[in-house]
C-alpha cells in the first residue's frame, strides 16, 4: 500500500511538473524593467497625463481551446505636446538612442500609422517595439512600448 501511494504521488508530481505553466509571461519582471525607462525619453515640456505598465496575463483573443497564452508586456503613456511633430521625433530619437532603441518601423507596423517607431532587441533576444502617434488630429499623443511575453503567447488575435 505504501509503495502504491508513493508511486501515485510521484506520478502526480511528474504530471504537474510536465504540464503546469513554468513561466509567468515575464519571470521576475525582467521584460517590463527593460521597457519602463522609455517614459524617461519624453521631453521635459511634454505633459504626461498617465503612465500604464502591464505585466502579461493569461489570455486568448478568440476564446478557443489551444489559443490561450500570455499577453504582451506593455508600457504606455499619454502626453500633451505643443511643439512640432519633427521636434518631438528628434527629441525622442536622441533620448531613446541612449536607451538602446533604433529608429525605424519594425515589421508588422503599417506605414504612416503611428507617426514614429523604434525597435530594440531585449536581453532575452526578443524584439520590442515602441510607437508614438495620435489617434485623431488634435488628440493627446501616445507612446506605447510592447514586447512579446516569455513563453507561449496568446493566439487567435
Amino acid at each position: 500500500m505504501t509503495v502504491a501511494v508513493i508511486v501515485v504521488g510521484c506520478v502526480g508530481i511528474l504530471a504537474w511538473w510536465m504540464f503546469a505553466p513554468n513561466d509567468s509571461g515575464d519571470p521576475g519582471g525582467r521584460v517590463l524593467a527593460q521597457l519602463t525607462p522609455v517614459i524617461s525619453a519624453l521631453p521635459e515640456n511634454a505633459a504626461s497625463s498617465y503612465v500604464w505598465k502591464m505585466e502579461p496575463h493569461q489570455d486568448s483573443c478568440d476564446g478557443m481551446a489551444g489559443t490561450f497564452g500570455w499577453s504582451e508586456v506593455v508600457v504606455q503613456s499619454g502626453f500633451q505636446w505643443k511643439g512640432t511633430s519633427q521636434d518631438l521625433a528628434h527629441s525622442l530619437s536622441q533620448r531613446l538612442f541612449r536607451l538602446g532603441w533604433r529608429t525605424g518601423a519594425p515589421v508588422g507596423i503599417p506605414v504612416g500609422q503611428p507617426e514614429f517607431a523604434w525597435s530594440k532587441t531585449l536581453t532575452n533576444g526578443t524584439e520590442a517595439t515602441l510607437t508614438v502617434g495620435r489617434a485623431a488630429n488634435g488628440s493627446p499623443w501616445q507612446l506605447t512600448a510592447v514586447a512579446p511575453p516569455v513563453g507561449r503567447a496568446a493566439g487567435g488575435c
